[in-house]
């Protein structure tokens, strides 16, 4: 027990001096520097190694090498605004109008800037723990009776010492000012499961829907063109609760898409839908990254082909 607890305490101690703000400067600087003089090398051994092909960034011709590109060249002022989940709803509400955007963004309950800001007392019984930051950074509270107050602060003083996202080709996420949200939690069953729309906007058009359904039950996932028709060759199918919420929200889903779509070369919009009422979910700059987010082959082909990169693209947005 006492080797336990010891290791315990050096383990916190380690973590703490290696999330302290001078030493991921450091890491951050070392990380930068080895990947401008060693021309990406870590950003490509890790994508050969999840994609199965070599990233050309020189030339880069699919839409997984596009998004690399992207994190390494693309300085539009508006990623990390639209990143933050925080300000994103600023962004939403300039392009579709406050009010709009106040129907579209689920409930918050608390705003927490550093740790002693929350609140465990004015909680309800389930909530959405939720950085703005970063990603997999979610706790999914159904009984506010499993957790202490002292619990809930760990988990968001962890979250806000975390600088994983410093440490990275992904420059939209290196300057965000962390924030954790309390949000309310939508709950599905499997009647009428919770249902997830994200769409891939080149350009403004859309190349790509990703549907999934029921993401923590019974959960399907599928792909489908910009007409919502099914790729071929999926293990899963649209059900007829699917094409009725499609049916409904489809003119909206489109519509808030190409508006916010507009002032990026790419971008992927996410919307969800409880009890028929659409929510937005994010924008999301660089989908896994490149490394983890599945994509049909011919998918990344066409879109590679759709997407035309210019680091300059957003200096002739009107």
């Amino acid at each position: 027990m006492h080797t336990l607890i010891q290791n315990n305490v050096i383990r916190n101690i380690k973590y703490d001096l290696l999330a302290s703000k001078s030493v991921v400067r450091l890491r951050r600087l070392l990380y930068e520097k080895t990947e401008h003089y060693f021309n990406n090398y870590l950003l490509k051994k890790t994508f050969i190694k999840r994609n199965g092909y070599k990233l050309n960034l020189d030339n880069p011709r699919t839409f997984k090498e596009k998004v690399c590109w992207k994190m390494i060249n693309d300085r539009n002022p508006l990623l990390p605004i639209v990143a933050d989940k925080f300000m994103v709803y600023y962004y939403v509400a300039a392009k579709t109008g406050s009010a709009r955007a106040d129907k579209l963004f689920i409930k918050n309950y608390q705003y927490i800037s550093n740790t002693e800001d929350f609140c465990f007392s004015k909680l309800p019984e389930s909530f959405i723990l939720k950085a703005n930051f970063g990603s997999g950074k979610n706790l999914i509270c159904h009984d506010k009776s499993i957790y202490s107050e002292s619990d809930l602060k760990k988990i968001i003083d962890k979250w806000f010492k975390s600088y994983a996202d410093q440490l990275g080709p992904q420059w939209a996420y290196k300057n965000i000012n962390k924030m954790v949200m309390i949000q309310e939690l939508k709950k599905g069953d499997e009647s009428k499961p919770i249902l997830e729309f994200k769409l891939y906007m080149i350009h403004g058009k859309c190349y790509l829907i990703h549907f999934i359904s029921d993401r923590f039950g019974r959960r399907r996932r599928l792909f489908l063109d910009a007409n919502y028709m099914e790729l071929p060759d999926q293990e899963s199918s649209l059900n007829p609760h699917d094409v009725e919420e499609l049916k409904r929200h489809r003119e909206e889903i489109n519509d808030i898409s190409k508006k916010l779509s507009v002032e990026f070369d790419f971008i992927r919009v996410n919307f969800m839908v409880h009890d028929s009422i659409l929510y937005f979910g994010e924008l999301t700059n660089y989908p896994g990254s490149a490394f983890s987010e599945y994509l049909p082959k011919s998918s990344d082909k066409i879109m590679g082909n759709a997407w035309n990169v210019d680091k300059n693209y957003w200096k002739s947005v009107k």
